[in-house]
Formats: C-alpha cells, sequence, structure tokens
C-alpha cells in the first residue's frame, strides 16, 4: 500500500461500519485512539467516551442509543447522558 494513501482501510474501515450500522461501536480492544483519530479527521460528527471502563465510539445524534446500550452491557440503572454530550 501506497504510504501517501490516506483512505480508510482495515480496522479504521470496520469501525465505520460499525458506527453507520449501529451509531455506536465498543472499542474492546479492537479499535483504539488510531481509528478513532483517522476517522475523526473525516468525520467530526464521530465521538468516545469512556464510562464504567468501557470505552465506546458513537456518532454525536445517536448519543441516546450508545448510552442505553452502554448501560445495558454494564448492567447499570442509572442513565448519565450528560457525559456523552461534553466528552470527545
Amino acid at each position: 500500500m501506497d504510504p501517501e494513501y490516506s483512505g480508510i482501510y482495515g480496522k479504521t474501515l470496520d469501525l465505520l461500519r460499525e458506527l453507520m450500522n449501529n451509531g455506536y461501536a465498543f472499542s474492546s480492544g479492537k479499535y483504539g485512539p488510531k481509528e478513532y483519530i483517522k476517522l475523526k479527521k473525516y468525520f467530526p460528527q464521530i465521538r468516545r467516551t469512556k464510562r464504567y471502563g468501557r470505552m465506546i465510539y458513537y456518532l454525536d445524534d445517536k448519543s441516546k442509543f450508545a448510552a442505553k446500550a452502554l448501560l445495558e452491557v454494564t448492567k447499570r440503572k442509572g442513565y448519565e447522558l450528560s457525559g456523552f454530550k461534553r466528552d470527545c
């Protein structure tokens, strides 16, 4: 692959697909800051938040769905959407 090429491929493309399908994606060791930074360059509406020891990436307009999914996965009962709006 050409080192000058800065397109979206590999894990970054997988993260983008998951974000487009679900509106959110859990890191779970599959995605890291490298993929997030690359996508953020092209799609500024992508956000990330770390809550309850889990990193979640989500689209800005899907923050409620991401918060609900995070609470379901962590078995939490409280709904803390404010952290999703201020974290990037």
